[in-house]
């Protein structure tokens, strides 16, 4: 019937216009793609700007390089390339180059469990670059000089774990006075020094506990109140217990130092700043640059 003939062309039409949308719509979304620069080591890493000319531009950390683009990897260099969307990470050699970026490369096979490249995804988001600073300032208006710059910072999340809790200051001479109250007001640790860093054994303090520590320098009347929270054993465990298949996510070939960047910025997606900067002192990795203002 010419209802029936109507509507078979009116479903072909239809499938024609989805089928062309989602053409539109994956094609806007491969525009949209790109893989971040997570680590240069070796330094002789290129993009080629033009073929025919070999004009070329270095490579640095935290650049979004698009699919297409052709990267020359000198001899003893590599780049570490992620993808933000999927979140597969692939480290490229001198054995590699020249490497024209594909995304097919970065997919993850269907083995990898969901929730697990989405702390890959968080992690990268976060990862902390060698030209960040750490300490965030405290501005107390009361003792300017003492108070600016704490650790752990105020209302700080914690881990247990086996690490001591390292709580430090600006030191500018006399001789200071830490004590530490549960939230019963109770001083479970208090000490005096001259130095500006004192680390209380973890078994100083109750998993899941909140605490306050408090800073005064001899003399002085006024000084500075910290709070902070322990996460809970079985917390802090799941956490640890992420990094770790984080890890074991990561290509063979990504060094040590990009490897503990990205657990600490999954630390830090998880609100736990304090334990983000403390895993990178803890493995010897200092920032190149100190003179940049804390976010």
């Amino acid at each position: 019937s010419t209802m029936k003939a109507n509507l078979i062309i009116f479903l072909n039409v239809l499938c024609v216009v989805v089928f062309l949308s989602n053409t539109s719509m994956a094609g806007d979304v491969k525009e949209n793609e790109y893989v971040y620069v997570l680590a240069v080591n070796g330094g002789n890493v290129f993009r080629i700007t033009n073929q025919a000319s070999g004009n070329k531009e270095k490579i640095r950390i935290k650049e979004c390089i698009y699919p297409g683009t052709v990267i020359k990897i000198g001899k003893d260099a590599t780049i570490t390339l992620a993808c933000s969307d999927s979140g597969r990470i692939l480290v490229k050699t001198h054995k590699d180059s020249p490497y024209t970026v594909n995304m097919k490369e970065f997919e993850w096979d269907r083995s990898v469990v969901k929730t697990l490249i989405e702390s890959v995804i968080r992690a990268i988001g976060e990862a902390i670059s060698p030209d960040e600073t750490g300490q965030p300032k405290i501005l107390v208006t009361r003792m300017p000089g003492l108070c600016n710059r704490l650790w752990p910072p105020d209302e700080a999340k914690i881990l247990t774990t086996k690490e001591p809790i390292a709580f430090k200051w600006i030191l500018d001479g006399g001789n200071f006075s830490l004590e530490i109250k549960d939230d019963k007001e109770s001083t479970i640790y208090s000490k005096e020094t001259s130095a500006n860093k004192i680390d209380v054994p973890i078994k100083t303090f109750k998993p899941g506990g909140k605490y306050t520590w408090s800073l005064k320098k001899e003399g002085k009347d006024i000084g500075c109140e910290i709070n902070f929270t322990l996460f809970s054993e079985d917390e802090s465990s799941s956490i640890m217990k992420t990094l770790d298949d984080i890890s074991s996510l990561l290509p063979k070939e990504v060094d040590r130092e990009t490897r503990c960047r990205l657990q600490a910025g999954y630390l830090r997606s998880e609100d736990l700043v304090y334990d983000a900067w403390q895993l990178l002192e803890r493995n010897g990795i200092t920032q190149e640059q100190t003179k940049k203002n804390d976010k």
